[in-house]
């Protein structure tokens, strides 16, 4: 008998009709046996064929069993949410915390920086009071003036003696060159309070490591509570911030500010951060404060955030501001930041 080599693909086709139903209705028991037959030769045939490609061996994964594939791993595990008392604890501390910062005068040192921009340093004082009222002034030494930067929510005015300028902002897009408006400084070191029903209602919180809380905070309603949507990594022993990102109204939105809290002195409502880096990705820029002095809560009075500027100094846009009234930092100094 001539031995004929039949294709795999035949092979089936001789299988399905071999083994198929008769003209006549009935199974062909031996067109069956020849079927298979003819089918395991093809089979065998073409694994050896010279043009046969194997694929490349791959390392084989390893077994899970059924058990372990019902528990998911700790990383896959997503982060637990806080009880509803486990969460009002935490608003509660926080609130007691922002609320007993009313004002806050002090000093230390600061650097900034930006995209394609030398990091620039200079000593400074500054005084804050609720809700929006900030004045900072630089200094290089102990005697020259750099700089006087004052305004509110509304606000600002930068006077620059050694240039003899003065620059007003209107707008909340107006730069201040590398320096932060007051408005952004009030919301970083005097953040408002968290309103318990916006988080229960329109927020979410978790936990995102032992001792840490973070909360979704959208934008306050009937004034309360802060105009722009706010995540905060809360210290949930004590209520105060480690970490603030602020967006314009929704989770979906960029950041526009994010600030790191460092080195709380004091305890309970009286602490505060004595290092404070703030960055405006939005901007490329970033300004870093260490306190050297702090003091809180003491009698603030409005004056206090009035420029006098004198008569004849000129006027700038802000858009034509440079930040060359800052001097550079040294390279040892530069590199810390």
């Amino acid at each position: 008998m001539r031995n004929v080599k039949f294709p795999a693909g035949i092979a089936l086709v001789f299988l399905l009709f071999g083994a198929g139903v008769s003209p006549f209705g009935a199974i062909s028991l031996h067109s069956l046996k020849i079927s298979c037959i003819v089918f395991s030769i093809a089979q065998a045939e073409a694994a050896s064929a010279p043009d046969a490609v194997a694929a490349p061996e791959t390392a084989s994964a390893p077994a899970i069993t059924p058990a372990q594939a019902a528990v998911p791993s700790p990383e896959a595990a997503p982060p637990r949410e806080p009880t509803p008392a486990e969460l009002a604890q935490v608003i509660e501390a926080y609130n007691r915390w922002a609320a007993g910062i009313r004002t806050v005068k002090g000093g230390g040192r600061a650097h900034v920086g930006g995209q394609e921009q030398k990091t620039r340093a200079f000593d400074f004082s500054l005084v804050l009071a609720r809700p929006a009222s900030a004045r900072i002034q630089g200094r290089w030494g102990s005697l020259a003036s750099l700089f006087d930067l004052s305004g509110d929510a509304k606000g600002w005015t930068l006077y620059l003696p050694r240039d003899r300028a003065v620059v007003h902002a209107g707008h909340e897009r107006d730069p201040a060159g590398l320096l932060l408006p007051p408005r952004e400084i009030v919301s970083v070191l005097l953040p408002e309070g968290i309103p318990p029903r916006d988080v229960l209602e329109r927020g979410a919180a978790t936990w995102e490591e032992k001792g840490v809380v973070r909360v979704v905070v959208p934008p306050g309603r009937g004034g309360a509570g802060s105009a722009f949507h706010r995540v905060l990594w809360l210290d949930a022993r004590e209520g105060r911030p480690l970490r603030l990102e602020v967006r314009k109204r929704s989770q979906l939105e960029p950041v526009i500010l994010r600030a790191d809290y460092e080195d709380y002195e004091g305890r309970g409502p009286k602490a505060f951060p004595v290092k404070v880096r703030v960055n405006l990705p939005r901007d490329e820029q970033w300004m870093r404060f260490s306190f050297s002095t702090v003091r809180l809560n003491g009698a603030v009075a409005d004056r206090l955030f009035v420029i006098r500027v004198p008569a004849g100094t000129r006027e700038l846009a802000p858009g034509d501001l440079s930040p060359d009234f800052l001097p550079v930092a040294d390279d040892e100094e530069a590199r810390t930041q």
